[in-house]
């Protein structure tokens, strides 16, 4: 385990995407969520995960629960 982010591009479909949220808030999906993800972690890179699904929570009203 490493107390650093790596960012990395995945291959082939998102495996873990709930078809239930896409239903609920059609804006929210996997490519959106890695944006998002991006833009903060660039500004700051000690951000914590419980900071990025408090802001994607807030701004899109959904949980982020990975």
């Amino acid at each position: 385990m490493s107390n650093s982010w790596e960012i990395s591009k995945l291959n082939g479909p998102h495996t873990c995407q709930n078809l239930l949220v896409l239903q609920l808030h059609r804006q929210i999906n996997p490519y959106l969520i890695a944006k998002v993800m991006l833009t903060i972690i660039k500004k700051d890179l000690s951000t914590k995960v419980a900071m990025i699904q408090g802001t994607i929570e807030m701004d899109y009203e959904h949980e982020v629960f990975y």
